[in-house]
């Protein structure tokens, strides 16, 4: 059933995105990492939102589970190489608003950029690490991308 802020045809749901009710590019890839790109802007590398398989994710040699833990954590107490770890900060932490939330038994790792693209990474139910990322979303509209998984 679609919520009251959405549009409905048949049994598909609409729902608006930043005032913008329908994409005007949608592609997919299905290479190594399965990419479906969303793209809300004729501009080059603006307002898009992706969904991507990352399963070959260097994770040093731990469980995806304690490899984000440990990004997130300022100890050096996990049994991850830490070269994976600093290499993942580089690019994920640092500059980001980090963290993890819990719906639905699923724990979803995010990071939030003011300024560049921000992401959230996350185990589907058959086991693929699922990256999502976007440049314009915002904590709000990625839990709310989230609450549906």
């Amino acid at each position: 059933m679609c919520s009251d802020s959405s549009k409905h045809h048949s049994r598909l749901c609409w729902h608006e995105v930043s005032g913008t009710w329908l994409p005007l590019i949608v592609g997919s890839i299905g290479a190594n990492n399965d990419i479906l790109l969303i793209k809300y802007s004729d501009a080059i590398g603006k307002r898009y939102i992706s969904f991507s398989t990352e399963n070959t994710l260097e994770t040093g040699g731990c469980g995806r589970a304690e490899f984000f833990e440990a990004t997130l954590s300022e100890k050096e107490i996990y049994g991850c190489d830490q070269a994976s770890i600093e290499s993942f900060r580089s690019v994920f932490v640092q500059g980001a608003d980090a963290g993890t939330w819990k719906i639905a038994n699923r724990v979803y790792y995010y990071f939030m950029s003011a300024q560049d693209s921000s992401f959230v990474f996350f185990q589907s139910k058959d086991g693929n690490l699922i990256k999502l990322e976007s440049d314009f979303l915002d904590s709000d509209g990625f839990r709310q991308m989230v609450a549906g998984s």
